[in-house]
């Protein structure tokens, strides 16, 4: 969360001392992932406005993290690599791959929405479906409705993945009202009396 509050504000040693942090607790959560090739990304961007000693700064420290790769070559890496084994992963290589590559568009959103990986979760496709709905993979309703039939028969008893319920019909005009009386009150629990 320091990063994400860090990178809009454009401050590149706060940038660097959360991921710094974040890559000491656990050098390959994939959301750390992501913040690499985006730090990267910005590195490239914007490297060369910054003061001399910030820049040194930079680049010594983000040596064992970047070990020398862009930012796409990163993104290649995970995708090809860690995204193949985890859900969470994958989704998350697919957005940095997205990002980067706008036009490979299908292959970020085929990694995204692969239902094979080990770790395949009802949570877990609950947030590729989200991410697919706010176009993070571009317009794609025709592969947001496949994947949620793939997510149907893979999860067939979650309610995530199940259509709308039809709404009730209303009486036709003219027609008795129906003969019980709808209450919303919730249900109480009964009175148990015990015998001793």
């Amino acid at each position: 969360m320091a990063f994400e509050i860090y990178y809009r504000k454009e401050k590149p040693l706060l940038m660097l001392q959360s991921i710094k942090r974040a890559w000491r607790l656990n050098s390959t959560h994939e959301h750390l992932h992501d913040c690499l090739v985006r730090f990267r990304s910005w590195l490239d961007d914007s490297l060369a406005t910054l003061h001399p000693s910030v820049a040194a700064v930079l680049d010594a420290e983000t040596q064992p993290m970047f070990g020398g790769r862009s930012a796409l070559s990163m993104a290649e890496e995970y995708a090809s690599g860690a995204a193949l084994r985890s859900q969470a992963a994958a989704l998350w290589g697919a957005r940095a791959l997205r990002r980067l590559l706008p036009d490979r568009e299908a292959q970020a959103r085929g990694l995204a929405t692969a239902l094979h990986l080990p770790d395949t979760s009802i949570q877990g496709c609950i947030d590729v479906l989200e991410s697919l709905r706010e176009g993070e993979f571009g317009a794609c309703e025709e592969d947001i409705e496949r994947y949620v039939e793939a997510c149907r028969t893979k999860f067939p008893y979650a309610i995530a993945f199940q259509p709308p319920a039809p709404a009730p019909a209303s009486p036709a005009p003219g027609s008795p009202a129906p003969n019980h009386v709808a209450d919303d009150s919730p249900l109480q629990p009964k009175e148990i009396s015990v015998n001793n």
